[in-house]
């Protein structure tokens, strides 16, 4: 998978892996079961919200209460393909069954920009609305229609952006 390294992490006493696949990874390569503690790595528990903050929501974010949103919540890192995302929602009718689609991204990191630009250049900009970091990342994802996982992936691929 092209996680990292193993020679300096063996001999601590317990480990906190923030992702199910490091912790295969590790169990993979003869590390303890029972020393592991798997946690989230991004969107923390949250109080599910009402209608009427579900509506706040969507008005804060300039989006009508009858679109079709998609979320993708995550670090904007070159290995989590948000140039690809970005892509795909391109492809995506500004309308279906006369509902308006918007992309909502939630997070930040050394592409927040270049991605913006690129949706720019993509004749997006006025669908995708951009967050940066959120402690209540889960917020956003309750009023979601569809879900974009951006995994991370070291393997070199085109990159439309940067």
């Amino acid at each position: 998978m092209g996680y990292y390294s193993l020679d300096g992490f063996r001999y601590a006493h317990a480990w906190i892996v923030a992702s199910s696949g490091i912790f295969s990874y590790l169990i993979n390569n003869g590390f303890p079961l029972g020393r592991f503690f798997l946690i989230s790595d991004f969107v923390s528990p949250y109080n599910p919200s009402t209608i009427a903050d579900l509506q706040q929501l969507r008005s804060d974010l300039a989006i009508p209460l009858e679109a079709l949103t998609i979320i993708a919540v995550s670090k904007l890192h070159p290995v989590k393909g948000f140039d690809d995302l970005l892509v795909a929602f391109a492809n995506i009718p500004a309308a279906i069954d006369d509902r308006p689609t918007y992309l909502i991204i939630v997070g930040n990191g050394p592409l927040w920009i270049q991605l913006q630009r690129y949706s720019q250049q993509l004749n997006i900009e006025d669908r995708v609305r951009w967050t940066g970091w959120r402690d209540e990342a889960g917020r956003f994802q309750e009023p979601a229609d569809f879900m974009c996982i951006c995994f991370s992936s070291r393997k070199s691929r085109k990159r439309h952006i940067g």
